[in-house]
């Protein structure tokens, strides 16, 4: 291998640089900065992950999560995060004591869709890109996995212990179950919706 000279330093003075500006992000002087890694200095970073463009481009969602230690809790907590895709205009989607995962948007990029267990069970929820409360789109009971809103925007499938799919529409609060081999099943797969199989 060529060792190239003075790389080294380089790259050691960018990571410091790096991490200067993270911990000044943080509002962590660097008289502050602990010469270990510590629990609880970890425990001031943001995890960034998720990410997902809008079907036109011009805007990202993202989920961020933050851990929440105090005497009554130690989690973490995740929800998400709305930008233009230039990184102009950052607001925060969802609040609030229950995680929020998995964004996607509806195929008109005017909604943004998520999981979440505000209910004690994961359920779909959607909420308009220009903010507002969320809605929630099922009332599903089991162990709720993953979900792909159709190409049209007009349904939602979802996986669990049973195969399910709902008509936006209709979805405020109502569970619509199909059969995995009837035509409502057949229909989703034929506009391009897929179940892992």
């Amino acid at each position: 291998m060529t060792r190239i000279p003075g790389l080294w330093s380089i790259v050691v003075a960018k990571m410091k640089a790096t991490l200067f500006f993270a911990l000044a992000a943080l509002g962590i002087a660097p008289a502050q900065v602990p010469t270990t890694w510590t629990p609880e200095f970890s425990m001031q970073f943001k995890t960034v992950s998720g990410v997902v463009p809008s079907p036109d481009g011009t805007k990202v969602v993202w989920t961020q999560a933050h851990a929440v230690m105090d005497a009554e809790h130690s989690e973490t907590l995740t929800h998400l995060f709305l930008a233009n895709a230039g990184g102009t205009h950052r607001i925060q989607l969802t609040r609030g004591d229950k995680s929020a995962t998995n964004p996607s948007f509806s195929p008109d990029g005017r909604y943004v869709y998520f999981l979440s267990a505000r209910s004690e069970k994961n359920n779909i929820y959607r909420i308009a890109v220009a903010g507002g409360e969320a809605e929630k789109l099922t009332d599903f009971k089991g162990a709720l996995g993953s979900y792909e809103v159709s190409p049209d925007g007009k349904m939602v499938a979802f996986t669990g212990p049973q195969v399910g799919a709902i008509k936006i529409s209709d979805a405020i609060g109502k569970l619509k179950t199909v059969n995995p081999e009837g035509n409502l099943l057949r229909t989703a797969r034929a506009i391009g919706i897929c179940f892992g199989d």
